[in-house]
């Protein structure tokens, strides 16, 4: 859904992950602005990861009719849904998430936003509410 409304309905793509975790990644899905909802700090194996106190107004700064289209996604399941929930309480009302965040998109959908082709070995499963790949016959 999130691709579609991307390709069909003139949504922007924001990227609420730390800014430390967007500059990592080499490519920026669907140019993808940068609106941090969390800050990382300390080392990659024993992060502290806190709330930004200013990303409702960065965002309004970016964004600034109540009405704007957003797609947003995070580093997880959860970051993405906090922020959303953070823009509707603030009067959003064309917000979404990306199921999964970051990986929930990589698995299906290249950066430039391309499906994904693994072949027909592998196909995408979904028992529980998470991505995952497994092995097809």
């Amino acid at each position: 859904e999130a691709k579609r409304l991307l390709d069909e309905e003139s949504y922007a793509m924001v990227d609420v992950r730390s800014l430390r975790d967007h500059r990592k990644d080499s490519v920026t899905l669907y140019k993808a602005l940068s609106i941090p909802a969390v800050e990382v700090s300390g080392s990659l194996l024993d992060p502290t990861i806190e709330s930004k106190a200013d990303f409702v107004v960065s965002f309004r700064t970016a964004f600034p009719s109540l009405g704007d289209k957003v797609v947003l996604y995070g580093g997880d399941k959860d970051e993405g849904c906090r922020a959303m929930e953070q823009l509707i309480e603030e009067g959003f009302t064309h917000v979404v998430e990306v199921e999964g965040g970051f990986s929930g998109w990589d698995c299906v959908w290249s950066p430039s936003g391309a499906k994904r082709d693994y072949g027909p070995k592998w196909k995408l499963t979904d028992p529980d509410g998470s991505l995952a790949w497994a092995a097809s016959n």
